[in-house]
């Protein structure tokens, strides 16, 4: 999957080759990453919300196995500063969490991931 690939090529939602937010181009000309990156900050009130940049918490389902998740960290050259159960601090480029969202929340052993708001979690 060159989705590795296409992530770092995004800043802030923009695409390869591409000089327009996704908010900017009509939906039914968004890419499905692109389309989602939209519906996630329209859903956390993006770009007013406050939120930890660099970032994002997962919640894996219940039976993810350990190795499982250092499978996927390493596919995405992730890093985890933290964990609890199955809810996992993962380190990502600043100002590109929403497409980590999308892309993580498309694994089988994600059940969702979200931001950290200032003030509370989305």
């Amino acid at each position: 999957m060159g989705v590795l690939l296409l992530l770092g090529s995004f800043l802030l939602g923009y695409g390869i080759g591409s000089n327009q937010n996704p908010e900017s181009i009509p939906d039914d000309e968004l890419t499905p990453i692109e389309k989602c990156i939209q519906e996630k900050r329209e859903k956390f009130g993006y770009p007013v919300v406050e939120y930890i940049r660099g970032t994002v918490y997962v919640v894996f389902i219940g039976g993810a196995s350990n190795k499982e998740i250092v499978n996927l960290l390493n596919k995405y050259n992730l890093t985890q500063s933290d964990y609890s159960k199955d809810i996992y601090d993962i380190r990502v480029p600043e100002n590109s969490e929403f497409q980590w969202i999308c892309t993580l929340e498309e694994e089988p052993i994600v059940d969702y991931a979200r931001i950290y708001l200032i003030g509370g979690i989305a």
